[in-house]
């Protein structure tokens, strides 16, 4: 059975030697990224709910170096696609004393620059990056793209999307799910597909390290806000699902390849975060939800705010860009039954 490409590649975290790529395959295989002039790296493809991907770091590169890199799965490449118009993809490892080109930006929306997209929302500035890019000379500069939030929008989606929902819902969605919205782990990958199919798009993920953070709508716009908001929520049959397939799907698509996977932190119960929510996980693994994954502790007598977060740090030359996402877990917010229980973990099975 022949395996096809059906997201990336996308360059993620980079250092002075290394580099890595993210994919997602049709197909449990073996991936391969191999270098121009310089080494291979292999990953075996690990599946979460019926979706396969695989994160590769590629050791030994030269600081400051700008190489050409192809993806295989088995033995058939599949990146570059033939015929491309655009330069070949390249890996972009740190120069420790070249400046850093930052790019930043949010709350992106696959409009393709359809006169519509364009009234409504603007220029696609991820577009019009790549166009840019593919035009100049190759720069000594380090590049780097900085998503700070809303990669997608899971309750306000574009046409394409909501014709995929239909589709896939049929006539009456089993869990009254709102038309419109996305609720469900495939949703969720469809979803990531159609924001980071356009060509462009893609190739600028593919040849520019890129980091990403969470943001309120890849699961709602202004979420948890109040007591009152989350307990109405609660009582739809769909949001659960919706809130752990989001940050799920947050996860798999966004948050792996922040880090090196060689340089993953480790959790406070002292297991590599690779099997929680920090690095790429085991290759070859199967990935299920758990629930009851308890993560902070209750606030203290008099109700003071407890809040929980996690931090991380990269190898970009200084000046140093530091990005936080928190959301403040109180008894203001979640009412007297407040519980720090945790339901979006995630465990090998």
């Amino acid at each position: 059975m022949t395996v096809s490409l059906l997201l990336g590649p996308v360059l993620r975290h980079v250092g002075p030697a290394t580099a890595t790529v993210w994919v997602e395959t049709d197909a449990p295989c073996d991936v391969r990224v191999r270098v121009d002039g310089g080494p291979v790296s292999a990953s075996r493809t690990f599946t979460v709910h019926g979706h396969h991907y695989a994160v590769c770091e590629i050791e030994g590169l030269t600081p400051g170096s700008v190489l050409p890199y192809e993806v295989f799965l088995g033995e058939d490449r599949v990146w570059p696609e033939p015929d491309s118009p655009l330069p070949p993809s390249v890996l972009r490892t740190l120069s420790p004393d070249a400046p850093t080109r930052l790019l930043y930006g949010s709350c992106h929306t696959p409009t393709g620059d359809t006169p519509e997209g364009l009234v409504r929302y603007g220029p696609d500035m991820l577009r019009a990056t790549a166009r840019r890019l593919a035009r100049e000379d190759p720069t000594e500069d380090n590049l780097v793209l900085l998503l700070i939030g809303d990669q997608v929008y899971a309750d306000e989606v574009q046409e394409p999307m909501r014709a995929f929902l239909r589709e896939r819902r049929g006539a009456e969605d089993p869990d009254g799910a709102p038309e419109g919205e996305v609720v469900r782990f495939d949703e969720y990958a469809e979803l990531y597909r159609q924001a980071w199919s356009d060509p462009q798009v893609r190739w600028l993920l593919s040849t520019v390290p890129t980091l990403m953070v969470f943001d309120d709508h890849d699961i709602r716009d202004d979420w948890n806000t109040s007591a009152a908001w989350r307990g109405a929520m609660d009582g739809y049959p769909w949001w659960r699902t919706r809130v752990t397939s989001g940050l799920g799907a947050y996860w798999v698509y966004q948050h792996v390849g922040n880090l090196s996977p060689t340089r993953a932190p480790r959790t406070r119960c002292g297991r590599p975060c690779a099997t929680t929510a920090s690095a790429a996980p085991t290759p070859g693994t199967r990935w299920t939800r758990s629930r009851g994954a308890r993560t902070t502790s209750p606030p203290p007598t008099g109700g003071a705010t407890t809040t929980t977060w996690a931090a991380y740090g990269s190898s970009w030359p200084t000046p140093a860009a530091v990005e936080t996402w928190t959301r403040t877990t109180s008894p203001a917010a979640h009412g007297p039954s407040w519980d720090p229980t945790v339901t979006t973990g995630w465990t090998s099975t």
